[in-house]
This record gives C-alpha cells, sequence and structure tokens, in this order.
C-alpha cells in the first residue's frame, strides 16, 4: 500500500528535508542497488525497500511533486496518518493504492523501474490547492480571511542605501471600502447565511473513489452571502487607491534586501488582519562609487608620468568630503590604495575604501 500519508520519503531514502536533488538521486541509488531484487530474488523485505526507494525518488526528484508532498505533510491530508495528514478526510490510500500492484510489477523486471513512469499526482493538484486555500481561509468574493501581501520593488538612490535615510513612495493597492466598512454589503444589510453549505463555508465533493471537502463554491468559503451589495465596491469590500509611505533605510542596506511593513498589506475581511508590504530594495547605481558590504571601491584616472614620481590626489568619498591619497613612485595601473576608516558605518562597524589606479 502506497498510503502516501503514512511515509516519510525523507526518511526512507536517508536525506534532510532540505537535501539537494543529488544528495537525493545519490542516496537512491545507492538504496536501489543494495536492495534490486535481481540480487535478492525472494527477498520481500529487500524488495519492499526498493520499491519504497523508487517511490521516494520519484516524489522528491521532481520539483513540483516534492513542493505538493511538502505541502501535504505541513498542511495535513489522509484520514489514517500518522504524520499530521488527518483533519481533511482524504484517504490517500484510496488515490495512490492502485500503484502498489504495478510497484510490484515492474520491480521484477530489470534496472529501469522508476516510478516518474506512473507515479504522479495529475489533477489532484487543484484538489489539494482548494483545501490549501481552506486552510488561509476563505472571504467573500475569494478573498482570504488575513489580507494579502503586497510585494512592491522599490528602487532606491545609492547614497542612501549606504548612508540610511527616508524613501517617500506612492503605490496603488487595496483598500477597505469607505462606503460599507469593508464588509461588502450595504450600511443597512446584514450578510445571510449560505443556503448551499448551511453557514459551515464548506461542501462534500466527489471524485473518482474518494471524496473530499472543499469552499463552498456560492459563498466561496465565507458561510455567508450578500443579498443587497456596496454598490461602490461592488461587494467586495475593497477599493483600490493609492497610498503614500516613508520608510528608513538602515545604513548599509544592500540590493535585494527585503524590507516588511506590516499590517500595510490589503484588507482583510472584517474582523481578520491586513496583509503586509513587503518592499524588495534595488539599489541604483551610482557614477564613481560602488558598494561591497561595508567597503566602497572607486577608480581614479592618474597621469602616467607623475604615476612613476610619486604624487597626491584628492579622492572624493562616500560621506560627502574628499581626501588626500598619497600614490608612491612607480604605480601601476590596477594598484589599490585603502582609505581606512571611509567606507559604510553599520551597527558599530566600519567599512574602508578602496581607490584603484587607472594610469591616463
Amino acid at each position: 500500500d502506497l498510503a502516501m500519508a503514512n511515509k516519510n520519503y525523507y526518511e526512507i531514502l536517508g536525506v534532510d528535508e532540505g537535501a539537494s536533488f543529488e544528495t537525493i538521486k545519490k542516496s537512491y541509488r545507492k538504496l536501489a542497488k543494495e536492495n534490486h531484487p535481481d540480487t535478492h530474488p525472494g527477498d520481500q523485505q529487500a524488495e519492499k525497500k526498493f520499491k519504497d526507494a523508487s517511490e521516494a525518488y520519484g516524489v522528491l526528484s521532481d520539483s513540483k511533486k516534492r513542493q505538493q508532498y511538502d505541502q501535504m505533510r505541513k498542511y495535513g491530508f489522509g484520514a489514517h496518518s500518522g504524520g499530521g495528514f488527518g483533519h481533511q478526510g482524504i484517504d490517500l490510500s484510496e488515490i495512490f493504492g492502485n500503484y502498489s500492484g504495478a510497484g510490484r510489477r515492474r520491480s521484477k523486471r530489470k534496472a529501469d523501474f522508476n516510478l516518474d513512469d506512473f507515479f504522479g499526482f495529475g489533477g489532484l493538484g487543484d484538489l489539494f490547492s482548494q483545501v490549501l486555500n481552506r486552510e488561509n481561509g476563505f472571504g467573500h468574493q475569494g478573498r482570504p480571511g488575513k489580507g494579502q501581501d503586497v510585494h512592491v520593488k522599490l528602487k532606491i538612490p545609492f547614497e542612501t542605501a549606504v548612508l540610511g535615510g527616508k524613501v517617500a513612495f506612492s503605490i496603488q493597492k487595496g483598500l477597505a471600502c469607505e462606503s460599507c466598512k469593508g464588509t461588502g454589503s450595504r450600511a443597512s444589510q446584514k450578510p445571510s447565511t449560505c443556503s448551499e453549505c448551511k453557514g459551515s463555508g464548506m461542501v462534500s465533493m466527489a471524485r473518482g473513489a474518494f471524496s473530499m471537502k472543499r469552499p463552498c463554491p456560492r459563498c466561496l468559503g465565507e458561510g455567508q452571502t450578500i443579498s443587497d451589495p456596496c454598490q461602490n465596491c461592488g461587494g467586495s469590500g475593497q477599493t483600490k487607491g493609492n497610498k503614500t509611505f516613508s520608510v528608513n533605510i538602515k545604513a548599509g542596506t544592500e540590493n535585494g534586501h527585503d524590507l516588511k511593513l506590516t499590517g500595510q498589506g490589503n484588507p482583510g475581511r472584517p474582523g481578520e488582519p491586513e496583509g503586509d508590504l513587503i518592499l524588495t530594495i534595488r539599489v541604483g547605481k551610482h557614477r564613481f562609487f560602488k558598494s561591497k558590504g561595508l567597503d566602497i571601491y572607486c577608480e581614479v584616472p592618474i597621469d602616467k608620468e607623475k604615476a612613476m614620481q610619486g604624487t597626491d590626489v584628492k579622492v572624493k568619498t562616500i560621506h560627502g568630503n574628499s581626501v588626500r591619497l598619497t600614490i608612491p613612485p612607480n604605480s601601476d595601473t590596477g594598484k589599490t590604495l585603502r582609505l581606512k576608516g571611509m567606507g559604510i558605518s553599520r551597527n558599530g562597524s566600519q567599512g574602508d575604501q578602496y581607490v584603484k589606479i587607472k594610469l591616463s
């Protein structure tokens, strides 16, 4: 029985949950070689280990199947699970049990046994996603209970990234409808109990040899319907509008850094929290400076004759001033000199500025 809910594929292959594809592949090949039916004729225990390892590899070697499997382990499916799959009423042994016989038949063949050929989730992904959506909580008009997070790429000047400062920006996002206060219904009307699901928000659904519950298609899992929707928002409880924010950028903020503004995303349904605003920082380029960690890098042109004799030059720093740098005699293109303490200051640490010479 390939009751998937009762098996830990990571334990079967002897790998960590964060294992790479190469690690999974190496472990599978080792187990398959050790337990192959051709080298252990009549050994049912070896055959079972071979089949389990192939089953596990068939899922964990496929990124999509692995993601679905991890979601199933996280959120829980199956009626007979011992590993957290017990509350959704899906008996996965009914879904995957048909593969058990095929596995035994194929295990008697040569080493081409691979459940990748027939072990697939097929159309189950849509069913699982429906349940996962219910786990997140449906609101009316398909909105989740908690408001959705809003993701924005925020480009900031180089100087602000290295020195810190405030950045103001405006975005268009979901706002709670002012007319209905986010309820989706006219102020004088209250939502009524859904006639389809009787207020539970879920309805039973049969597909093939198994059944499961899914969010009610009439009320979209809310358990209530709006007979007189708000004219301003059409019953969604949300409108779109521009909102301006001002955020503090810490000194030394690097490209790709995520900054979260809690509760500044899209609104949730009444009584539920707002989502978050996630800012992904994009640092603008500077015509003279570059940064790496706390250090600053730049390149200055030096006349060849002066470089041969040695000279002093003024070099700009990110702090707005210039410092005098001594160029030693016989310096050549590519020579790099350090200005100590002229880099980025962050959390008590101080970077340096590195000046690369380019002869002209």
